[in-house]
């Protein structure tokens, strides 16, 4: 700071704005009077907190041993333990281990009859499948919990081989109702239960689209509302406004590219 005394006054500069103010010599003290007003005060003493809360430390990563910086916040959090997303995924299957995936699985799989599907009551993919976490397995965060209750069991998954269901309950995780199988298999079996989207089908009741895709928006009646209201004279635009979706998405509905089972 710069001083300069004139009469009873002292002039100081502010260490946080830089505004140059005076204060009395009777309400000076050297080293104290460091900021012009109350809000620099308050706005100095964040900026060094945030200073020392943001400042970067040095660790060492469990997985692969190299030394990298953190900020010290998420050090005191008590995470900054692995230096990339790669390691910390590695150091994640490391630590869940079989007998944790074991322990923690089956707790969400209800088991009644050992005849009967065993519903997976944990999360479910799009697609319906159950998910659970086995880095030890899959090599990633996440896999199907099917997998997961066959590798259990019978031990590990050969690469390429895919988990089918005998019972065709992609929520099932009975080790008796899996079996393995090739790709080719397993669209062969999806095929033979009239679950293929194209070609011949024995029940296409069972086939998975429509409104039961994770991602649609429609639903089998508005779809047929909107080929209704558009074949009664309603503009696309208009219908696209009140349903949601893009302009195309009708055109498509209405010339069956889109829902052609409706």
């Amino acid at each position: 700071m710069v001083y300069l005394t004139m009469h009873t006054m002292i002039q100081c500069t502010c260490e946080h704005c830089g505004v140059v103010f005076f204060r009395a010599k009777t309400s000076y003290s050297p080293g104290r009077t460091k900021y012009c007003s109350r809000a620099c005060v308050g706005a100095a003493t964040v900026a060094k907190a945030n200073k020392e809360r943001y400042a970067r430390v040095e660790r060492t990563c469990r997985t692969c041993g190299k030394v990298f910086t953190a900020k010290r916040h998420v050090v005191l959090e008590g995470h900054g333990l692995y230096c990339s997303t790669a390691c910390y995924r590695k150091g994640s299957q490391r630590s869940f281990t079989r007998e944790q995936s074991a322990l923690h699985f089956w707790e969400k799989v209800q088991r009644d009859n050992p005849d009967e599907c065993w519903p997976w009551t944990g999360g479910l993919t799009v697609n319906g499948y159950g998910k659970a976490q086995a880095g030890w397995l899959s090599g990633g965060p996440t896999v199907g919990a099917h997998r997961v209750a066959y590798a259990l069991t019978y031990g590990d998954i050969p690469a390429g081989l895919f988990v089918c269901h005998r019972c065709d309950n992609r929520r099932c995780c009975n080790p008796a109702h899996l079996f393995l199988g090739t790709p080719a298999d397993n669209s062969a079996d999806m095929a033979r239960k009239g679950r293929a989207v194209s070609g011949p089908k024995l029940h296409p009741e069972l086939a998975i689209r429509g409104e039961h895709i994770g991602t649609a928006v429609l639903s089998e009646a508005q779809v047929r509302e909107i080929r209704a209201r558009n074949a009664r004279g309603e503009s696309q635009r208009k219908l696209a406004r009140e349903f949601g979706v893009a302009k195309s998405t009708v055109g498509r509905v209405v010339r069956r590219e889109y829902w052609k089972h409706v």
